[in-house]
C-alpha cells in the first residue's frame, strides 16, 4: 500500500470517527436538555404546553406552507 493511500484511509477513518462522536454527543445533549427541562421543575410558559412545529416545505412552496398553517389553525381551534 502506498503512503498516499494509507494517509487517505487514515484521514477517512478520523473523519468518520469524529462525525460519529459528534453525533453521539449531540444525541446525548438532546436527552440531557429535555430531561432537565422536564424534570427540573422549570416552566417557561403559563399553560405548561408548548407546540413546536418543524416544517420542511421542500418543493411544495407556498401551497404546502398554507396547508401547514391551516392544519395548525384547526389544531388550535380544536384545543379551545
Amino acid at each position: 500500500m502506498s503512503p498516499a493511500l494509507w494517509m487517505l484511509g487514515l484521514v477517512r477513518r478520523i473523519a468518520l470517527w469524529t462525525l460519529a462522536i459528534l453525533a453521539g454527543v449531540l444525541v446525548l445533549w438532546a436527552f440531557v436538555h429535555v430531561g432537565i427541562r422536564e424534570f427540573g421543575g422549570r416552566t417557561d410558559d403559563a399553560d405548561g404546553i408548548t407546540l413546536t412545529v418543524l416544517h420542511w416545505s421542500g418543493d411544495g412552496g407556498q401551497e404546502e406552507d398554507a396547508i401547514v398553517e391551516e392544519s395548525l389553525a384547526r389544531f388550535v381551534a380544536a384545543g379551545q
